[in-house]
């Protein structure tokens, strides 16, 4: 974490470089310096020799997410009555959170589909929330701070906006605020601001950005200054 350097007035030709660290294997790359021209490596990660092994569960897993901040993990059971579990290693508190006995004052309450057909775990700034993903396009929030509470993102979507809106791709949390949801339907972005309390009043915003041709992976900034 403190290789940053910026090394000046290199004549232009290849240059062999290694980057060590005492118990860790040795990074080694060739890199081309061209006249006027600078050459940058990113993303260099140093392999620890002899890392340290943790059990992380004696169930066979079928999926495994890390929090962002990497105390945290939810993993699939594999088996035939899987359940979402979720693993703090800060205390190495192990429990299950889906299926779980669900509070009666969380109104919006679905059934979950099958979860053997979990495609993937997307995790809210602050690791509070969960989004998962299944086929279809269907999205589901969990809520882990105060749990139970899970929310049938997309129906709730198509329900406030009276099925103008029917099938919504890649939700993705705002970075600061967990209940701030942005989505993509017909080319166009929007947002949802969810109300925990009483989810049938959550707010959906009119298209924030109109006419997006890439569906994936597209950075934007929108009016208001979110993103």
């Amino acid at each position: 974490k403190r290789t940053n350097k910026f090394i000046k007035r290199l004549l232009p030709q290849k240059y062999d470089i290694k980057i060590s660290k005492p118990e860790y294997y040795d990074w080694q790359k060739t890199l081309i310096v061209e006249s006027k021209l600078v050459t940058e490596a990113q993303n260099i990660l140093l392999i620890k020799k002899n890392p340290a092994l943790n059990l992380v569960a004696y169930n066979k897993i079928k999926k495994l997410s890390f929090s962002t901040d990497n105390n945290k993990i939810i993993y699939l059971t594999n088996s035939s009555q899987p359940a979402l579990r979720l693993l703090n290693f800060t205390n190495n508190n192990d429990i299950q959170i889906y299926p779980a006995p669900l509070s009666e004052e969380i109104e919006y309450i679905p059934s979950l589909p099958n979860l053997n057909n979990l495609l993937n775990i997307f995790w809210s700034p602050g690791d509070e929330k969960i989004i998962l993903s299944f086929p279809n396009n269907h999205y589901y929030i969990l809520n882990l701070k105060n749990p139970p509470g899970i929310i049938d993102v997309d129906n709730l979507i198509k329900t406030l906006s009276n099925y103008e809106i029917y099938s919504i791709e890649n939700p993705l949390f705002h970075p600061q605020n967990s209940d701030k949801i942005y989505f993509y339907f017909k080319n166009s972005l929007y947002f949802i601001e969810i109300n925990n309390t009483n989810p049938q009043k959550s707010l959906i915003s009119p298209p924030v950005i109109q006419d997006i041709l890439a569906g994936r992976g597209v950075a934007v900034v929108d009016p208001h200054g979110d993103l």
